[in-house]
């Protein structure tokens, strides 16, 4: 589906980032936009920033 998305949008929460997975489901680089709550690591928000990632946190 990402290869003919014309945008794409991840929702995930923040246990998921620092972490080693069996599969890869897309490049930083193709992430249009994320949200995800406040609990993300510093390095991995700004590491999604300087992707040119649009990141938008929400509360717990």
């Amino acid at each position: 589906m990402c290869e003919v998305a014309e945008r794409i949008i991840v929702v995930t929460d923040s246990s998921k980032f620092n972490r080693s997975s069996l599969h890869k489901i897309i490049d930083t680089q193709r992430i249009d936009m994320i949200i995800v709550d406040e609990g993300i690591p510093a390095d991995s928000l700004e590491g999604l920033r300087k992707a040119g990632v649009e990141v938008i946190l929400v509360g717990e």
